[in-house]
C-alpha cells in the first residue's frame, strides 16, 4: 500500500519517534508499505515519521533505477548512530516531506554539512542485531533519516542564509 507523506510544517514531523519493542507482522507489513511509499514518490530514504508513525523504523534503497524500480531495499528498526567522523562533508538534500506551497509541492533542496563517516546499529526484518559502518552517501542519507525519527528536519540544519532563502521558497513565515 502507498502511504503519503506528511508534509512541513506538519506537527507530527517535529515528534519523536518510539523504539520498536518487537518485530511483528505489523512491523514487516509496515516495512513493505514504507518501501512502495517511497519508490512511488521517488525517494532513496524514507523514515515512518513521515507518513505519521511514530516508529523507529527507516527504509532505503540507494541503487535504485532511474524508473523507481527497487535494486537494494533496506530496512532499518530502532537504528542508532554509534560514532560518527570529526571529517565532514557538504551535500545538496531534499526531502519528500519539504516540499514548496507555491509551487505544487515542488520539493526544496539546500545544503547540508554532515559527518562523512559513521558506525551505525539497528536491528533487521528477523530481529537481529547489525552493526555497519557508513560512508559518503549511504551515511550521510541515514543521518538524514534518524533525524527525521528525532523530529528534525534536513531545514533544521542549513547555513543561515539558506534557510533565508528557503523561507521565501516555502512560502512560510519561518522554517
Amino acid at each position: 500500500m502507498v502511504l503519503a507523506p506528511l508534509h512541513h510544517p506538519d506537527p507530527r514531523l517535529r515528534e519523536k519517534a518510539k523504539p520498536v519493542a518487537k518485530i511483528t507482522p505489523e512491523i514487516k507489513a509496515l516495512a513493505q508499505d514504507m518501501l512502495h511509499s517511497m519508490y512511488h514518490y521517488k525517494g532513496i530514504g524514507l523514515a515512518a515519521t513521515q507518513l505519521g508513525i511514530p516508529h523507529r523504523v527507516v527504509v532505503m534503497d540507494l541503487d535504485v533505477t532511474q524508473d523507481m524500480k527497487p535494486v537494494s531495499p533496506k530496512v532499518y528498526i530502532n537504528p542508532e548512530i554509534v560514532s560518527a567522523s570529526i571529517e565532514t562533508s557538504k551535500m545538496e538534500e531534499g526531502c519528500l516531506s519539504v516540499a514548496s506551497c507555491k509551487d505544487s509541492f515542488k520539493y526544496i533542496t539546500g545544503i547540508v554539512t554532515r559527518p562523512l563517516h559513521i558506525r551505525m546499529r539497528y536491528l533487521d526484518l528477523d530481529g537481529n542485531v547489525q552493526e555497519e559502518e557508513d560512508r559518503d552517501m549511504l551515511a550521510r542519507c541515514m543521518q538524514h533519516e534518524i533525524d527525521h525519527l528525532d523530529g528534525i528536519l534536513f531545514i533544521d540544519r542549513l547555513e543561515p542564509e539558506d534557510r533565508k532563502r528557503l523561507i521565501a521558497e516555502l512560502g512560510f513565515d519561518t522554517v
